[in-house]
């Protein structure tokens, strides 16, 4: 009898033992796989005007244009601002082919102001190249964007120079 009782006992121990790895692992998996959401959804869902705008500049500057897109109201003048910027990366490429990889890291967006308009958000903001340890940052440009959310993503609908 006591020999059954220990069989039962290492039986069920390994079975617990079992359900606690399976438990650890499946945890594991969902805390390293990503930020929880489904696989469609993009970082822009989540992030606020500040961090679209952020997003904005890396994609621009690295030249992902699939993400560009996915910040900016593609039938809006954004897309003049895009087009714009590209024609003149595309100059600066020729000449120095090198120049637009060292810059997407050092990029850097500071928002100074915000204004509800209806519909739409005025984000105020300065665009400038951080320079690291030197600490002598290049001046800001200063720049206004306008935003508006669709189906809870914000998205850049125009870009001008501020005043």
């Amino acid at each position: 009898m006591n020999e059954v009782v220990k069989k039962y006992m290492t039986w069920k121990w390994l079975a617990g033992a079992a359900c606690v790895a399976i438990f650890i692992t499946v945890l594991l998996v969902k805390i390293f796989s990503g930020n929880g959401k489904p696989s469609g959804t993009s970082a822009a869902e989540a992030a606020g005007p500040e961090q679209v705008l952020e997003r904005f500049y890396d994609a621009l500057v690295s030249g992902d244009r699939d993400d560009v897109r996915a910040c900016c109201d593609t039938s809006s003048a954004c897309m003049e601002y895009v087009e714009g910027y590209m024609e003149k990366a595309a100059d600066l490429m020729e000449k120095e082919s090198g120049a637009l990889s060292i810059v997407s890291d050092m990029i850097r967006v500071e928002v100074t102001g915000r204004k509800r308009s209806g519909g739409t958000l005025e984000v105020t903001y300065g665009i400038s190249l951080d320079a690291g340890e030197t600490g002598q940052d290049l001046p800001a440009k200063k720049r206004t964007a306008v935003m508006r959310q669709e189906e809870g993503q914000w998205k850049i609908v125009g870009i001008t120079a501020a005043e």
